[in-house]
């Protein structure tokens, strides 16, 4: 609306321009009262846009106002239990994540052995090219609900096209297509807007009901599903791009005085700024497998460069961990293998190689909520160094605490771990890794 005032006010501008050089020309032509009657519809024209300017302000903090209510529903605990049991139906079968005596809304398909640093084969890249999209109303709608707290929404990613399992149901084989970040959202995080609206629309006290019967409220999550059981729709989604995630636990060791243990555990309180679970715990780093670049990028060999799971993951650790801004987005022309440049990353890898940190591949948690599947990795630093590098964070987390893993439990009792971080930990606890340190 703002560019039709704009374009108006300038052919009315043009307009006067005109008939006041046909005026010099000929005084005595009927020219003058043209040329008072556009200039002051002209005149008027700052004012309306100072008007649409506001009139689009005052929309925006509504749609601002709306989404954080949104959010607020999202971590309600009445709400978070009937998903739980929402979810346990239209995923029975699954392994679902379970731990210090509480369930959450995931599920954890395990690491084959294959799955080794520095993680070569670990995912194949199928499609260069994001397949295209257009939104439709409610997926509109759900994107101006997110509002600012999305920063880069055409920035490319990686997104699971299929999930492959071994005869032991362990995942061996991930086939990612490209995608952008806004097909993401409109097409796996709106999952968890459709399914808080069932529940806001049930008769209250009523439990949900069977999984056909829920799944029909649930187009969106009907579509992914591909009318397929929910435990097959995981491992190959169908109408949906779900962004591939990166997850880590940091542990490093801390001999100093004060600690009882030699082992402590980086957390994180997520920041009100984020698009999901804004003020839940979470384990960081913990991002999506996404482009190392600016939004306006179509270049393929960018895109199959940053095919690279190590150095996808070590950007979320320096990005989170150490407040490396640089790395949220590239800022300009640099070469995107420079993440491995970064001072901190390199500070790891050198660990690495001299056999004082270990990254180990621990499996899959699939956000039920969102239907997204997380990388999950276990970091482990035995470097007395570390302990002197401070953690700063990142603007996605509110806090960070390090804390020593048997204070893990009454931190997390009031059941506000974000379920990806839930499927991590329970993963970390069953590993030899966890076992040889705590």
């Amino acid at each position: 609306m703002e560019a039709l005032v704009i374009l108006l006010e300038l052919a009315f501008l043009f307009g006067t321009l005109f008939f006041a050089v046909q005026w010099l020309r000929d005084p005595s032509g009927p020219f003058e009262p043209l040329i008072i009657m556009l200039a002051t519809l002209a005149a008027g024209f700052p004012a309306a846009r100072r008007v649409f300017r506001l009139v689009r302000a005052r929309t925006e903090l509504r749609w601002q106002r709306r989404g954080r209510e949104l959010f607020r529903g999202l971590g309600e605990p009445g709400y978070l239990q009937w998903q739980q049991a929402a979810l346990e139906v239209l995923y029975e079968g699954l392994d679902i994540v379970s731990v210090y005596g509480r369930r959450y809304p995931a599920a954890l398909i395990r690491a084959s052995p294959s799955w080794t640093y520095p993680f070569g084969t670990l995912c194949k890249l199928a499609e260069l090219r994001p397949t295209p999209l257009v939104l439709s109303a409610d997926q509109r709608t759900y994107r101006r609900l997110l509002g600012t707290s999305v920063k880069w929404p055409q920035m490319k990613g990686f997104a699971l096209k299929r999930l492959g399992l071994d005869e032991e149901g362990r995942a061996h084989m991930i086939e990612a297509t490209t995608t952008r970040f806004i097909h993401n959202l409109a097409t796996a995080h709106i999952l968890e807007w459709e399914l808080h609206k069932v529940y806001l629309n049930r008769p209250r006290g009523v439990p949900p009901h069977g999984g056909a019967d829920l799944l029909r409220a649930l187009p969106r999550r009907a579509a992914y599903h591909g009318e397929r059981s929910g435990r097959l729709a995981i491992l190959e989604p169908t109408n949906a791009f779900p962004l591939i995630g990166l997850q880590a636990m940091v542990v490093f060791r801390d001999r100093s005085a004060q600690s009882k243990s030699q082992w402590r555990i980086v957390t994180a309180r997520r920041s009100d700024d984020v698009v999901v679970k804004p003020g839940f715990f979470q384990f960081h780093p913990a991002g999506g497998f996404e482009v190392y670049g600016a939004e306006s990028d179509e270049d393929d060999d960018l895109v199959k460069d940053a095919f690279d799971v190590r150095r996808a993951l070590f950007r979320e650790y320096a990005e989170e961990l150490f407040d490396a801004k640089h790395l949220q987005a590239r800022p300009d022309s640099r070469d995107p293998t420079s993440v491995l440049l970064d001072p901190d990353v390199q500070y790891l890898v050198g660990l690495i190689e001299s056999n004082k940190a270990t990254v180990d591949c621990l499996g899959v948690v699939v956000d039920l909520q969102v239907l997204r599947h997380e990388l999950s990795f276990l970091i482990v630093i035995s470097d007395d160094g570390f302990r002197k590098r401070p953690v700063l964070g990142s603007w996605e987390a509110r806090q960070i605490r390090t804390v020593e893993p048997d204070e893990l439990q009454s931190l997390l009792a009031n059941g506000q771990l974000h379920a990806g971080s839930a499927g991590l930990l329970q993963l970390a606890i069953e590993s030899e890794r966890w076992r040889e340190i705590v």
